[in-house]
């Protein structure tokens, strides 16, 4: 930490033998006409729903106002994280006015806002909260409107207008039928546009008219006052406008949707470590935000996400099966919102645009969401920028690892995947399984669409059409030069003793397995297994289709199969000649052929690539 900074907040000065202990002091004051550099004001709200503002609310908006803007007012060192990421980490103190000081000062609250938001933004902050001079007049923050009427609402959904939030809206109101408030942070007019436009789009619908109520609420600050653009509090002032919405409707929780993969966002290369992975929807940060706001109010207070345990592609799987993909094209994923225009809506570079992308060709839905959106698009433009193709390669690399890896492997790998476990709310054990089952579904789902984009463009790849910048031409160079796979065969670490009638064998996508042996399971790919074909390094051979063959019917290759009649004899030898090696089991893994019935495993095989419902 290289020095110490001191946020100061309000109307009135500092006390100048505090400002000499810092290197540096902001001021920050959301207070209307009284030179406020910081800008906070609710629009949609009712005159009888302002009357149920508590003050302990007010003192959480301005909290969570002031944490979110002096956040942005401290450089970490700039986009080339110069010194070797140096200025990082900062020190910050924040001195906030309250109504009520002895609430924010007590030893509970100040201990979890350090907890929430040394975790969430890789910061040291302290803090002192001091008694307001001045009370600042309602109407002020709030745009009240006349003629709203009473809105009795049953949920409280923080909704940014992006895919997850929208399918998160879809969940509420179509699927539960719940009357909820959807609450939006507005930084900007571009933002502020879309989300309209989408929220339009929402209250046309015959099915949900009546039941949903939105308050935006902008919060910004003076141009001049930005040096980082991180904004990793933005989810700390997201809880407090959506907490202080539910007080006013006198619930108890909110919710973030947002799936799993962005939730736990495990690094996709080295360059991603620490906070500059952000964790804005953790579950340990979800779980540390609950605890302070319970602390706060003096009553329990949750904050949840109900779509933790959904990739990208099971999100938009919402929209699909609501019959609502038409919606899709009017939300926004993209990271850079600033650089966007009219047309190109998304940048199609950052890993939010290429993850959205995969989810809604994996969910063929693409035409909801239009490749010219995208400025670079899927596959295959150009990809100029040398950081776009690190990142775009990055995340394909990701993606391919993710569907091959084994458990083990990939709790070895991603050690930051062990913080979420605690956090979930079931056994570590059955936390462990589930998240890398979730992560291996992503890999897979990604995949998929990778492996079709390839086979459809087909031609120009054996044309040499491909522009060598583009996604396309970057997978099927690495894979021909074989950087990704170790090509030797594996073997399982068959105990002593093992009978093939002990072996359970789990096909998890088209080229990966999960094989258990008494207490041994372990993940493998095709190629680990010995399945690729020799002539070829990217090809797996025909006796790992016989493999799936016998998989779809649970073991059984009956002589209706199309491939039992083409030469299977010879095959089916292969297969178990493949197996033998693999296991290093004695005796056939197959038995002989029976008219009637067929070919049948010893061992036991199913076929979970589509799920295990």
């Amino acid at each position: 930490m290289s020095g110490k900074y001191l946020i100061w907040c309000g109307t009135e000065a500092p006390p100048t033998e505090l400002v000499r202990e810092y290197k540096r002091t902001i001021r920050l004051n959301t207070f209307p006409h009284h030179q406020n550099n910081v800008f906070l004001k609710f629009e949609n709200i009712s005159t009888k729903l302002a009357q149920n503002i508590p003050p302990i609310a007010m003192d959480m908006l301005e909290v969570g106002s002031y944490v979110y803007c002096g956040d942005q007012s401290v450089s970490r060192g700039g986009p080339t994280w110069r010194g070797d990421g140096r200025d990082w980490i900062r020190n910050l103190t924040f001195d906030i006015p309250v109504r009520h000081p002895e609430i924010w000062n007590s030893e509970g609250v100040k201990a979890h806002l350090i907890e929430t938001l040394g975790y969430l933004s890789d910061d040291h902050c302290e803090f002192n909260f001091r008694k307001a001079q001045q009370e600042i007049p309602l109407e002020l923050y709030f745009d009240f409107h006349e003629e709203k009427p009473w809105f009795d609402a049953e949920g409280v959904l923080l909704f940014s207008g992006g895919l997850d939030s929208m399918a998160g809206a879809i969940e509420e109101l179509v699927n539960a039928e719940r009357k909820i408030v959807l609450v939006s942070h507005r930084p900007v007019a571009k933002i502020s546009k879309r989300q309209k436009d989408l929220l339009q789009k929402l209250a046309n619908l015959r099915t949900i008219q009546g039941r949903f109520l939105h308050v935006p609420v902008w919060v910004n600050k003076d141009q001049g006052l930005t040096r980082d653009v991180n904004q990793r509090t933005r989810s700390f002032l997201y809880t407090m406008l959506g907490a202080s919405v539910a007080l006013m409707h006198k619930l108890d929780s909110i919710e973030f949707y947002e799936n799993g993969i962005v939730s736990t966002n495990l690094p996709l290369s080295g360059q991603l470590v620490g906070g500059r992975a952000s964790r804005s929807t953790h579950p340990k940060v979800l779980h540390d935000l609950s605890n302070l706001l319970s602390q706060v109010l003096g009553r329990e207070f949750r904050v949840r996400n109900p779509f933790f345990w959904k990739t990208k592609s099971d999100v938009v799987k919402v929209f699909k099966d609501s019959q609502l993909t038409e919606l899709i094209k009017l939300t926004s994923s993209c990271s850079s919102v600033r650089a966007a225009d009219t047309l190109n809506t998304h940048c199609g570079v950052c890993s939010q645009c290429i993850e959205r992308r995969l989810a809604t060709l994996f969910n063929e839905v693409g035409d909801d969401d239009p490749a010219e959106m995208y400025r670079t698009q899927l596959s295959l433009d150009p990809i100029d920028k040398p950081r776009d193709r690190t990142m775009v390669e990055s995340y394909i690399r990701h993606m391919m690892l993710l569907e091959s890896i084994s458990e083990n492997e990939f709790f070895r790998k991603f050690g930051e995947a062990h913080r979420a476990l605690g956090y979930l709310g079931i056994p570590c054990s059955e936390a462990a399984e589930k998240l890398f089952e979730l992560h291996h579904r992503q890999g897979g789902q990604a995949c998929a669409v990778i492996q079709d984009q390839i086979k459809s463009n087909t031609g120009n790849i054996m044309r040499g059409q491909l522009h060598p910048k583009s996604l396309l031409a970057m997978i099927v160079g690495r894979t021909k030069a074989g950087l990704d796979r170790d090509s030797s065969p594996k073997t399982f670490p068959t105990p002593l003793g093992t009978q093939w009638e002990d072996v359970a064998m789990e096909i998890v996508s088209n080229n990966c397995a999960r094989i258990r042996v008494k207490d041994e399971t372990h993940r493998y790919t095709a190629f680990d297994m010995g399945f690729g074909d020799g002539r070829k390094t990217d090809v797996l051979n025909k006796q790992w289709d016989l493999l799936l063959d016998f998989a779809e019917g649970d073991g059984v290759l009956s002589w209706d199969s199309l491939r039992a009649k083409a030469g299977a004899y010879k095959r089916v030898y292969l297969l178990k000649k493949t197996l033998r090696a693999f296991f290093g089991i004695q005796g056939s893994p197959i038995r002989s052929y029976k008219k009637g019935i067929g070919y049948v495993t010893r061992f036991s095989i199913r076929d979970l690539s589509y799920g295990d419902s």
